[in-house]
């Protein structure tokens, strides 16, 4: 039995994980976590012939490890963590998955999988993510550099942009550019933001930034702008209420 607190991550990369080992298990979670429906993840997984014993798709959940088959599956909404459920599932399944994808998400997954050695490809296809795993390989230990967060690097950046007499460094950056949308939003901004030392660690784009105070204008942001930036959108709020426009 696994205690997942209020993690929804953790909750769909381990079902996926877990759905095609030869044991059962059992996750759990808060109130909150537990009020959650986790069908987005168990639906597809049961086409590959997992098995789960729950009520109505919610934690407490039940994994009966199967062997799975491999599948070919159509994202209809885009989820990095379902993704990467499945991909996780795959890893332990005979033969090649694929997944597709209509709308690009996080790549995180698929980046550190590659980074082990593991039998994943990723081709574009009409806008398109066609990914394909072929299980049973073994994977390659590497060792891993963690990169700083641009989520919570973000909050410290609007700061510097909006405080007079600011200037700021921030080193060791992630700039994946699945999760950059706010820089780039705040480049439309007018905020003075500089990324030096760009680099390739284990996969992953890495830079440090150079931030000085700015005088912020309104910006208009398209609605592709939530996939690069969903957790970014309350510090953004902030950065916005300080410029000298409105903001749409």
């Amino acid at each position: 039995k696994i205690n997942l607190g209020n993690s929804g991550t953790s909750a769909r990369l381990l079902i996926g994980l877990l759905s095609s080992q030869n044991f059962s298990s059992t996750l759990v979670g808060d109130s909150s976590l537990s009020k959650r429906p986790m069908v987005r993840i168990t639906e597809p997984l049961e086409l590959m012939g997992a098995k789960f014993i729950s009520d109505k798709n919610k934690l407490p959940l039940k994994i009966v490890g199967q062997k799975l088959k491999n599948i070919n599956y159509e994202l209809e909404l885009p989820s990095a963590q379902v993704k990467s459920g499945l991909i996780f599932a795959a890893l332990n399944t005979e033969g090649t998955s694929k997944i597709i994808e209509k709308n690009i998400t996080r790549d995180h997954t698929e980046i550190m999988l590659q980074s082990f050695d593991a039998n994943i490809k990723i081709e574009k296809i009409n806008y398109e993510n066609h990914i394909s795993v072929s299980g049973k390989k073994e994977l390659s230990s590497k060792d891993i550099t963690v990169p700083s967060d641009l989520s919570s690097a973000s909050f410290f950046i609007v700061a510097a942009l909006i405080n007079e007499n600011s200037h700021i460094k921030i080193d060791n950056i992630n700039l994946n550019p699945t999760r950059d949308g706010i820089l780039q939003a705040l480049d439309i901004m007018g905020g003075n933001i500089k990324i030096e030392n760009k680099r390739i660690v284990n996969g992953e784009i890495i830079g440090d930034l150079e931030i000085k105070t700015s005088k912020l204008k309104g910006c208009e942001l398209d609605c592709d702008f939530s996939r690069l930036m969903i957790d970014e959108y309350p510090i953004l709020s902030i950065a916005a209420a300080f410029a000298d426009s409105p903001s749409l």
